[in-house]
């Protein structure tokens, strides 16, 4: 097979992978400003990267005192909707 013959094979690919969108990589610590994209999701729906300390708040839990600001916290309704995140 003539090289020639390949190009649009391989063309096709790159442009493919062009086009694929990926999605920017999640904080392994807890950040205000970009989990604040969780509110208004399930919490069923969320992934989130293992290395993340985290706590799900449902409604009437009293959080403990001990303070982490590396840890998300995610506060849901009881439906499990996520109505809130922090720090802490």
């Amino acid at each position: 097979m003539k090289p020639s013959a390949l190009f649009p094979a391989f063309a096709g690919l790159a442009l493919m992978a062009a086009c694929t969108e990926t999605a920017p990589p999640q904080p392994l610590r807890c950040s205000e400003q970009f989990h604040q994209q969780l509110v208004g999701k399930n919490i069923g729906e969320v992934t989130l990267p293992d290395a993340l300390r985290r706590r799900i708040i449902i409604p009437g839990a009293i959080p403990g005192p001990v303070e982490d600001p590396a840890r998300l916290n995610i506060h849901v309704d009881d439906k499990g909707w996520i109505i809130d995140t922090g720090c802490g």
